[in-house]
Formats: C-alpha cells, structure tokens, sequence
C-alpha cells in the first residue's frame, strides 16, 4: 500500500492506521523528511522523496513502490496545500493565476498521476484509491476559494476513474474531513472556525484518528463502496 504525503500530521495518522490493519506501507513525503524517514522506520516501511507536481517522478516511485512490495492492493492520496503563501489563509481576492495553478497542481494533478500510474500496473483485482478531500469541497461552507474548488474536483475525478476502472475491480472513493483538530485546519480564521462549530452537529473539531479510521476502511476492508465522497464532518 503507498500512501502519498505521509509527512503532515493526518498523513502519519493515516500511516498509522493502516499499519495497525496489517498493511505493508510505502509513504512519500516533501517538506518534511525527517519525521516522515522517522515514522517510516519505526512501522516498517519505505520512504521516498516525492515531488507529486513531476509526473515522471509520480509515475517512479509508483512502479518502484509496486515491485518493492510485489504488488499495490491500495493508493491513498493526502498530498495537498492549501495556500501557497505560508501562513495565509487565502481569500479569493489573494489568490492569483499562478497561486490556482500551484493548488490544483499538488491537489488535483497529483492525485491523477498517482492514480494513472497506479491503474498501469498489475493490480490486484479490487484494488482500492482512497482521495483525501474536504467538506470545503463537497458543501457550501465558509472557505478559500482555491482549496475548494480544488478538493471539489477531486470528486470528479474520482467518479470517470470509477466508470474507466471499475471492470477491473479498482474502486475510488474520496473521504471529506471536516475542520480538524490541527494540519491545514490551523490556517482557517477565528471567525470561520466559530461558524464551523456554531453548524456542526458535535459542536467540535474532528480528530485525525476519526478520519483515519474511515480511511483506513476504504483502503484495506472496501469491496464495494466506489464513486462516493463521504464527509467525515462532525454533522455540518
């Protein structure tokens, strides 16, 4: 199983899970080698290097990944941005064209690669993709513009993939978490993260185990569940 962009605080949370299911992990990371070669180490698996924008790169580290472990029974995709200023929080009006591209690079384009990649192996028959998206691109929320219509189009995409790979038993889901505990979620404003708890059913902020466990489901337990995006949101 390859997880790309294992290095944030969801993505080792994600590794996490899938570990304890029994999965044999390969995880990719960018910004952040040390903790994602130090959780790699300590469950047992390979690290790669990975720019997920370079489709040469994608396309390597997905055949190596396949041969390395005799084959991929999963993908899961948690690489993304959500600004391209560090710190900001991006209005509409902060973004420009280059900002959009570099969103839906890493965001979309990425998840492609890797999913095209994937699809060109021998892949086991009932193969799982799992996209990790945002209830900011599933629902009409208070948000940054970019980053939802670029995790929207996750939803999308994981619907052609279905139709185009589901005869060979490859299932894509995409799981939509809601405003977290901490990761990107710690980019959102006061004022919008009082909004997100004032709607939320919970009354709280989801935690990166609650998302993990869905997704973990997905990866590794999924036999017939394709073409969904379910949002993991605490009830907005």
């Amino acid at each position: 199983m390859l997880v790309l962009g294992a290095s944030g605080a969801l993505g080792g949370t994600l590794c996490e899970a899938l570990h304890a299911r029994g999965a044999r992990l390969a995880l990719t990371f960018c910004a952040h080698p040390e903790p994602a070669r130090a959780l790699a180490e300590r469950l047992g698996a390979s690290a790669h290097a990975l720019d997920v924008t370079d489709p040469e790169a994608v396309t390597r580290v997905v055949t190596e990944v396949d041969r390395a472990l005799g084959g991929l029974d999963a993908l899961v995709y948690a690489a993304a941005i959500a600004t391209t200023v560090p710190g900001l929080y991006q209005r509409w009006n902060d973004l420009d064209a280059s900002g959009w591209d570099r969103l839906f690079a890493v965001n979309v384009r990425g998840a492609f690669l890797a999913a095209q990649a994937l699809a060109r192996c021998a892949l086991p028959r009932g193969a799982n993709v799992v996209f990790l998206g945002s209830v900011d691109g599933a629902k009409q929320v208070p948000t940054s513009v970019g980053y939802a219509a670029s995790k929207s189009a996750l939803t999308g995409l994981a619907h052609a993939l279905t139709k185009d790979l589901g005869p060979r038993g490859l299932k894509v889901n995409v799981v939509a978490p809601g405003l977290l505990e901490g990761g990107l979620s710690t980019l959102v404003p006061e004022d919008i993260r009082r909004e997100f708890l004032k709607h939320g059913a919970l009354k709280r902020l989801g935690r990166f185990t609650e998302i993990a466990s869905v997704v973990a489901w997905l990866a590794v337990e999924n036999s017939y569940v394709t073409g969904r995006t379910i949002r993991v949101d605490g009830g907005l």
